[in-house]
């Protein structure tokens, strides 16, 4: 059984979806009106809809993935592998991802989302202090470069002295 599936660090999915939403803002509005009668109509030709058309609307379209490696996103762009494999310790289960055209990678801040918050504290506690010294060292760097330009205003010019 494959254990090194691909970390998938985050993933949207879109659906063709586009009616039932119109048709949920329709029963919003009906509800928002307190006409009960026509949210009921709408609820049920959104049962409906979905009833007629439940391969199409619970099929995705596109997916959008964020993978914790490259590696992965390379492959699917480079056409050598169009095809995920999950195995079924996976988070998804045991299933396939099939994609027909896959964007350019792109370099992306990874956001740990599965951090606790005092982990997250201490990364952004760690993260200030660099920033600070950092900034301590550019603010020591200019201090030096205008204690310099001092001293050499002083030896083109020394004070006290009348050259007529």
């Amino acid at each position: 059984m494959r254990t090194d599936y691909p970390k998938i660090s985050s993933i949207n999915f879109t659906f063709r979806n586009a009616s039932i939403i119109n048709m949920l803002y329709k029963r919003t509005g009906a509800l928002v009106g307190a006409n009960f009668d026509a949210a009921k109509k709408v609820e049920s030709s959104i049962d409906e809809f979905i009833e007629k058309n439940y391969e199409n609307v619970v099929t995705p379209t596109r997916a959008f993935c964020i993978f914790e490696f490259d590696k992965t996103s390379v492959e699917l762009k480079s056409g050598k592998n169009r095809e995920i494999h999950f195995a079924e310790n996976s988070p998804f289960g045991e299933c396939t991802l099939k994609f027909k055209k896959a964007t350019d990678p792109t370099i992306v801040i990874h956001e740990d989302t599965n951090g606790s918050r005092r982990e997250k504290r201490c990364k952004r506690a760690i993260v200030y202090l660099c920033l600070i010294v950092v900034a301590w060292g550019y603010l020591q760097t200019l201090i030096w470069i205008s204690q310099i330009s001092i001293e050499l205003i002083y030896i083109r010019m020394p004070p006290g002295i009348d050259c007529n």
